[in-house]
């Protein structure tokens, strides 16, 4: 399949998609065999901005360090532009346990070039967001002291088969989503942000609620660490799932 009539079925698949970074949509239904619903599968994904001075919604709820928020996003959606170099891409993967509690860490590195993001409907890609923003290629990591963003979404009761997991801690719209045909309301829960910054350091944030995600955000007490390191970027997050969600 090439890279229009990718995109293409991902709209087709996702028409609400502009609603959320990450959004979802009802069709019909499909489903695997669960593990216990008192556990979650979640991902998080990197929103690296590599601009941060071209966006045009500065997130001044959240501090004037802060240059983006989600309208640059959609905006860069929308418009088919990226005057802001932002790249969505996948950082990692787990299982809560039944306390609703996950650790999840990752690690990336400066490119020099444009990442190759293509893949299929069916099969795997590490890219998220607007479809626009991440096939066929993405930007990557490129600049200095780029504004860093990382998502946490929770796509539901893992599947039992080793798989259909390995599907939903590895993509943002999985086939057990609504979007895709299954029964799973995978949704964006969490998101945090730290400012560009060209010296070595540590940063310790708390992790929030997605907007809009109202009380299936994630719980007080979240938070995620950035290290930022020569030409790498390190994120540790701990992540507390609401009980509502888990029920």
């Amino acid at each position: 399949m090439g890279s229009d009539s990718f995109v293409k079925a991902k709209l087709a698949a996702s028409p609400r998609r502009l609603e959320s970074m990450f959004g979802s949509a009802k069709t019909n239904s499909k489903a695997g065999k669960r593990t216990s619903r008192a556990v979650r599968a979640i991902t998080m994904w990197w929103v690296i901005i590599n601009e941060p001075e071209r966006c045009e919604n500065p997130p001044t709820a959240i501090g004037e360090d802060f240059m983006c928020t989600l309208p640059d996003i959609m905006a860069t959606a929308a418009e088919g532009v990226n005057p802001a170099e932002i790249s969505i891409v996948h950082a990692s993967g787990g299982v809560t346990d039944e306390n609703g509690f996950v650790r999840l860490v990752s690690t990336i590195y400066k490119t020099a070039a444009e990442i190759d993001t293509e893949g299929t409907v069916e099969g795997p890609y590490v890219w998220g967001g607007p479809p626009m923003i991440g096939v066929p290629t993405t930007i990557g990591f490129t600049d200095d002291s780029p504004e860093v963003h990382l998502v946490i979404r929770d796509h539901g009761p893992p599947e039992e088969d080793p798989a259909d997991l390995i599907s939903q801690l590895t993509r943002f719209t999985d086939p057990f989503c609504e979007a895709l045909g299954g029964t799973n309301v995978c949704i964006d829960v969490g998101s945090t942000a730290f400012a560009g910054s060209v010296e070595d350091n540590t940063s310790k944030k708390d992790v929030g609620p997605f907007p809009g995600s109202a009380d299936l955000g994630v719980e007080s007490g979240s938070d995620a660490t950035l290290i930022r390191v020569g030409d790498a970027l390190q994120a540790v997050a701990n992540i507390y799932i609401p009980s509502s969600n888990r029920s």
